[in-house]
C-alpha cells in the first residue's frame, strides 16, 4: 500500500452520512468523445492528499518521533476504527454497533426532478459495493432499498472493494462496462474530467428543483458543465475546516505561562488573529527534557492551502471556460502564504497529526470534524479534552470557511447515465434529511464526529463565512512521490523562502500541472 492510498484511507473513512457509492480511478484515458479541453494526461490511480507522515513534514523540519509513553489514548477494542480500511462505496466504516438505519421518506414522487427520474422504471443501475457494506441495517443498504422501491429499478452489483475500484476504473470505461455512479473526491475532479473519465450530468437535471442546495450545482462544475453532486458538503454536513485542539494540554500549559490563551478563549474575546495563531502555535510547540527536541508540534494541517483559503484566497481560478491560471499573487493569497511563511520558521517534527492529536505529538490540528475526531471515536477514546474554534478572519475583516467536498459523477459510457445522476440526487436528499429529520442511526453517527457545544461553534462560524474551497490539491502529478506539492510547497516550508520570493516559482510549477491536467 503506497502513501497516497494510506492517507485515502485516513480521509475516506471519515465521510459523513454519504452515499456510499464507490470511488474511480485508474491509469487508463477513457477513449469516448473529447473532454472538456485536450489534455493529454492518463488518467492517474488516486491522487488524494499525502500520507499523515508525508503531510506532516510539509510542515516543517523533521525532529525526534514521539515515544509510547506520550499516548493519552483509553484502551480500545478490536473494533476501534482508528485503523480500519476505506470501504469501496466510500461509507463511514467507522461506526461497528447501535441502531439499524431506517428510511421512511415518501415514495411519491412529487418534484419535478423526481419525475424526471420516473423513465428509470424497470431498468437496472450498475453499481459497487461490497457485502460488508450491504448488510442489514447499514446505511448503504437502507438507502439503495429506498431508491429501488421508490423509482422501481434494479441493480447490478459489482462486490469490489474500494482500492479495488481505484485499479480498474479506467480499463471499465475503455471497455464500456463502467458503474453508472462513482464516488471521487476533490483531488480526482479535474484529472478526470479533463481526461474523459467524467460525463456532464446536464442533461439529466433539472435545475429549478428545490431540493439543489446552495452549493450542489456550482461545486464540481468546469467548463460551463457540471460533472459532480457534492456529498458531504457544508450545506447539508461536516465539510469544514476548524481549529481543533488539545483543552487539557492547553490549560497545563497556561500554568506556565499566564499569557497563553486556547483559540476559542481567543475567539471569543476577538483576538483569534493569524498573528496570534502563529504565537499561539509557538508557545505551544513543546520540547523534551533536552530541550531541543520537539515533543509537541504547535499545530498541523495536512492541507497547506487551508491556510490560503482561510484568507480569501484561491490560489487558482477558472478564468475562462476550461482555462485556469494561477492566483497566488492576488492579496488575499499572499496574505494566506505569508502564514506558511512564518510558520515554517518553528521547529517541528514528523508526526502524524491523527494519530498525534490524540498522543500529545499535536497541540491544534487543523482539519474537518469527521476526519480529526470522528474516525478515531476521540470524543470517547481521548483522555485529554477537545476544544474547538474557527480559524482566523482574513484581513479584510472577513471569515473564509475552507472546504473540501467529495462527489458523486456518471463515468462516460456509462449503459444509464439517468440512474446514476438519481443515486447523486437522492444522496443529496439524504444528507439534508439526516440533518433536518435525522434517525436514531443518524444521531449515533453525528455524536461520534461532533458533539453538540462544538458543533454550536462551527453553526456560528459557517453562517458568518463564505465558503472557500480549491483544486489545486487535485491536479495532475500534483501528489506524486516528488511531485508538483513537493516542488510546490517546499519553498517555504523546506526551503525557507519569504512568500514574496517564493511564489514566482510556485506559479511556474502551478502553471505546468495546470498545463498537464486540462492541457491548456
Amino acid at each position: 500500500m503506497n502513501k497516497l492510498q494510506i492517507r485515502i484511507i485516513c480521509l475516506m473513512t471519515a465521510v459523513m452520512l454519504i452515499l456510499t457509492m464507490t470511488a474511480c480511478g485508474s491509469k487508463k484515458k477513457g477513449a469516448e468523445s473529447s473532454a472538456p479541453s485536450g489534455s493529454s494526461e492518463e488518467v492517474s490511480s488516486v491522487d488524494d492528499t499525502e500520507s499523515t507522515d508525508e503531510a506532516s513534514s510539509e510542515s516543517g523540519d523533521t525532529e525526534g518521533e514521539t515515544s509510547s509513553d506520550d499516548t493519552v489514548l483509553k484502551p480500545q477494542s478490536s473494533a476501534s476504527s482508528k485503523n480500519s480500511g476505506t470501504s469501496s462505496v466510500g461509507s463511514n466504516s467507522s461506526k461497528t454497533s447501535g441502531p439499524s438505519q431506517v428510511i421512511t421518506d415518501d415514495l411519491t414522487l412529487k418534484t419535478s426532478q423526481e419525475k424526471k427520474f420516473a423513465a428509470l422504471k424497470g431498468t437496472t443501475i450498475r453499481i459497487v459495493a461490497t457485502p460488508e457494506e450491504l448488510k442489514e441495517g447499514s446505511n448503504t443498504k437502507a438507502k439503495f432499498d429506498y431508491y429501488q422501491k421508490k423509482y422501481d429499478v434494479k441493480y447490478d452489483i459489482v462486490s469490489e472493494s474500494w482500492n479495488g475500484m481505484v485499479s480498474k476504473l479506467g480499463q471499465m470505461v475503455a471497455a464500456g462496462n463502467p458503474p453508472d455512479c462513482v464516488f471521487y473526491t476533490e483531488n480526482e475532479f479535474l484529472k478526470w474530467t479533463y481526461s474523459n473519465v467524467l460525463q456532464p450530468l446536464d442533461p439529466f437535471i433539472v435545475k429549478d428543483d428545490p431540493h439543489w442546495t446552495n452549493l450542489s450545482l456550482e461545486y464540481f462544475k468546469t467548463n460551463n458543465k457540471i460533472y459532480g453532486i457534492p456529498t458531504g458538503t457544508p450545506d447539508t454536513t461536516l465539510a469544514v475546516f476548524m481549529v481543533y485542539f488539545n483543552k487539557t494540554l492547553f490549560e497545563e500549559q497556561k500554568k506556565k505561562d499566564g499569557t497563553l490563551k486556547t483559540p476559542y478563549e481567543h475567539y471569543k474575546a476577538g483576538t483569534w488573529t493569524w498573528d496570534n495563531l502563529i504565537k499561539t502555535a509557538e508557545k505551544m510547540t513543546l520540547f523534551r527534557e533536552d530541550g531541543t527536541t520537539v515533543r509537541t508540534n504547535g499545530i498541523a494541517c495536512w492541507n497547506s492551502n487551508v491556510y490560503v483559503m482561510a484568507n480569501g484566497g484561491d490560489g487558482m481560478i477558472e478564468s475562462k471556460p476550461g482555462i485556469f491560471e494561477p492566483s497566488y499573487t492576488k492579496a488575499l493569497s499572499m496574505k494566506g502564504l505569508e502564514v506558511i511563511e512564518k510558520l515554517a520558521k518553528q521547529k517541528l517534527m514528523t508526526s502524524d497529526p491523527y494519530s498525534g492529536f490524540a498522543n500529545r505529538a499535536v497541540a491544534m490540528h487543523v482539519e474537518r470534524p469527521g476526519n480529526a475526531v470522528g474516525q478515531f471515536d476521540y470524543y470517547n477514546t481521548m483522555d485529554d479534552e477537545i476544544g474547538v474554534a474557527p480559524l482566523p478572519a482574513a484581513s479584510d475583516g472577513k471569515y473564509y470557511a475552507p472546504v473540501t467536498c467529495y462527489a458523486l459523477g456518471v463515468p462516460r459510457k456509462s449503459k444509464n447515465p439517468l440512474g446514476g445522476a438519481m443515486i447523486a440526487y437522492e444522496n443529496l436528499k439524504q444528507e439534508k434529511r439526516q440533518f433536518d429529520s435525522p434517525s436514531d442511526y443518524d444521531k449515533a453517527s453525528f455524536k461520534q464526529k461532533i458533539s453538540d457545544e462544538h458543533y454550536g461553534i462551527l453553526k456560528e462560524y459557517y453562517a458568518k463565512a463564505t465558503p472557500k474551497h480549491s483544486f489545486v490539491e487535485g491536479l495532475a502529478g500534483w501528489q506524486e512521490d516528488a511531485g508538483y506539492s513537493t516542488q510546490f510547497w517546499g519553498k517555504l516550508w523546506t526551503d525557507k523562502k519569504t512568500a514574496t520570493v517564493a511564489v514566482g516559482e510556485m506559479e511556474g510549477i502551478l502553471k505546468t500541472a495546470i498545463k498537464r491536467t486540462t492541457g491548456n
